[in-house]
Parts: structure tokens; sequence; C-alpha cells
């Protein structure tokens, strides 16, 4: 039996539900086995460039999204075939200038008439916040809003992102001194949330194991990596600012007989590397067949930038990579430090020799049940059960903080 049933959960996320799935989505999608889910998408960390084609691009997607499912279910919230059962997705209509206190009223009044039209129509009240954006928007809807409890899943140093609003600081704070529940996805979260949530709860990232293990071996090999040459060096994933795209130009010029397969989102960041000829950009790929790409690379890389951000991170593609059996070679970061079976190396000579040394290796069947037998039990069935557990233990309290504001 579920220890945490018959509850409204509303998610504010920090990104969109999306092509990728991130720890937001995995939880969020067993809360809503035994709960009424709404994942509000990003309302965004800083105001639209309307001269970049992306933003413009992102804003139109909002736009339909939104119009769709209004028209879906006239409580603000969308569920598609495509999702499961007990959860809908919420697509807000805010401007995002997040530092004006006058837009911050606005967007919070439009907000919360959308959240209070959904709990209505599910016969819903009291319903548990999670937070991955802690705008202060967002927790001026907490305040407004009766809830049973307000929890801050802290999954990146969220304010060293490039386009965080100044107030980000002061509003995360905020938070962490307000919420009933605080969950870190890495050590050096649990310890940058401690300082002002002392009883932070630390539930590391995990992966899908099973899932990726069995589709990478027996699912075929996508039609665009037909005439992609091998060995393949691939890497999944967002590529911002964070993707140290200097090195990967070094790796693909070191080894022109490898092809670079990156399955991502299409960035100026990549601008260097599209003169390469063995340098593949083949843009996102729904989540459901990153297996199939996975079982038809030779090793996957994570060459991210020593900044802030990433040494506060907690990479969940890791463990797919492994999870399809291949050899990874990643710069380093201190939360998968007991990942054996990565090769971890710093940017420049030592990561290229550490790549070298993989490419050199044939396959090996051994080899690939040695790894997916390294992340046995590092699955979300098994993070979802912590996070569950500390969640049933603050509803059992007399009466939470939140009750009492």
């Amino acid at each position: 039996m579920p220890e945490v049933s018959g509850q409204a959960v509303i998610c504010f996320s920090n990104i969109e539900w999306g092509i990728w799935k991130q720890r937001h989505h995995h939880l969020m999608e067993r809360f809503a086995r035994a709960n009424s889910v709404l994942f509000v998408e990003t309302v965004g960390m800083r105001a639209p460039n309307l001269m970049s084609g992306g933003d413009l691009r992102r804003i139109a997607g909002r736009l339909r999204r939104a119009a769709a499912r209004v028209l879906v279910r006239g409580s603000g919230g969308s569920r598609p075939a495509s999702l499961p059962r007990g959860l809908s997705v919420h697509s807000p209509l805010v401007v995002p200038f997040h530092d004006s206190a006058a837009w911050r009223r606005v967007n919070s009044r439009l907000l919360l008439r959308d959240l209070r039209r959904w709990l209505a129509h599910e016969g819903l009240q009291d319903p548990i916040l999670w937070v991955y954006l802690p705008l202060h928007l967002i927790l001026d809807v907490a305040e407004q809003l009766p809830h049973r409890l307000l929890v801050y899943d802290c999954v990146d140093a969220i304010t060293e992102f490039r386009d965080a609003p100044a107030s980000l600081e002061d509003s995360e704070a905020r938070l962490l001194r307000g919420a009933d529940l605080v969950l870190a996805s890495s050590r050096p979260l649990l310890d940058r949330c401690s300082a002002l949530h002392p009883a932070a709860v630390y539930v590391p990232n995990a992966g899908e194991i099973e899932r990726f293990a069995s589709e990478s071996a027996l699912r075929p090999e996508p039609s665009d990596l037909k005439d992609i040459p091998r060995p393949r060096v691939g890497y999944v994933g967002a590529i911002r600012e964070w993707f140290d795209v200097d090195l990967v130009r070094q790796a693909a010029e070191r080894f022109p007989q490898a092809s670079f397969v990156l399955v991502g989102d299409d960035t100026p960041v990549l601008a260097p590397l599209r003169r390469l000829p063995n340098v593949h950009a083949l843009g996102p790929r729904a989540y459901e067949d990153l297996p199939a790409y996975l079982g038809a690379m030779d090793v996957c890389i994570i060459p991210f930038r020593q900044t802030a951000l990433i040494r506060h991170t907690h990479p969940i593609k890791v463990y797919e990579y492994l999870a399809a059996g291949r050899p990874v070679v990643s710069t380093p970061m201190a939360e998968i430090r007991h990942l054996v079976e990565v090769d971890q190396a710093d940017a420049g000579e030592p990561f290229l020799l550490a790549l070298g040394a993989r490419l050199a290796e044939p396959r090996s069947s051994a080899a690939e049940a040695r790894r997916r037998a390294s992340i046995q039990g590092e699955t979300w069935d098994a993070r979802f059960r912590v996070v569950e557990a500390a969640v049933a233990d603050r509803l059992a309290l007399p009466r939470s903080r939140a009750a009492e504001a």
C-alpha cells in the first residue's frame, strides 16, 4: 500500500513536461499512482528576448499548449493519453518579470486562479506544494493557497544559472526557511540547504535501470545513425553553458576516426563544432528512444565545465549510460565518485587519454554486465520509497508549519 495516497500534489517545475525526463517527471509519475498531481510547467526565470528565435518558438509552444489544455479541460490542466492516470500538466501564462513587484501580483493572481480551478475540478483541497523553482512568485502563491505541506526538492544550485533573476538568492532562502520538508539530490546541495534547513534529506538521483538495460540491447539501431561510422562517442542531454564545447572539439580532433554523436538541443553553444566532419549534432530525441541510441554508442561522455552549477550537480545520464552497458568518461563531479565504472578525468589531456583508452577496448558482454551490476538498486522506485516515507512522516505530524501559516 502507498504511504501517501488521496492527496493533491501541485508541482512547480523549473522545466517543461516536454521531451526531457528528469527527476521531476519520475517522482511526479510515481506520486500520481495514488494521488492527483498537477505538474505546473516553468514560469521562466527571465524575461523573453523577442529578438531570439529560440525564445519566440518557446512562447509559441507555450501558447499552443495552454490553449489546447484549456480546451481539453476547463480546469487549466490537461491529461492527454500520453500522461499517466492521475497526472495533469498546466502551462501557465505569466509574464516573467520576476523582479517587478507589480508583475508578481498580477502573475500570482493568474496562477492562483488556475490552481483553484484544478483543485475544484479534482474535488480536493489543501494540496502538497512541491517546488523546484523557488521564485518569490511561487512563494507568494503558496502563502495564499492553503496547503498540507510545502516541499522544496533542490536539484540544482539554482542561483548559479546564467538566467537567474537577481532576487533568486533571497527567494530560495525564503523557501528554505519556510519549507516543511527539504530534499537535496547531491551532497554539495545538502550542505548548501542545511545552512538554512538543518533537517534537509539527502535523496540522490537515479535511473530507469531495467528499461535502459533491456531496451538498449534489444531495440534496433536508430535509422539516423546507420550512416555514422563507428566507433561512436555519444552524449545525451542538454547542451548549454555548462557543456565543455572546447573539450569535445579537442576530442574530435584527437580522434578523427571516431564519430561524436550529440543527442540534445541544438544551441549556439555548438557553433565551434559545426565545421568538424566527425561531429554529428542530431538534436533532441524522445526519452522513449534514448535506450536505442545509447545501445548504438561505443563510449559515452559527460564533458562538463567545472562551474559552481556543475560542482553541485548529480547527472542522471550517468545511470542511463551505465544501464546501457556503455563505458563512461566524465569530467570530475563529487556526486559520482562512488561509481567505480566511470572514468573521471580532468578536462584536457587526462580526459583525452581516458577516452582514447576506452575507444581502444573491444566490446565485451562481461564488461557490459559489470557496468549494469554496479548500479543495481540505483532506481527511481527505490528513491521514491525514500521520498514517500519522508512525506508521510511530515503528514503524520499533528500540525505542520504550513498549516500554522
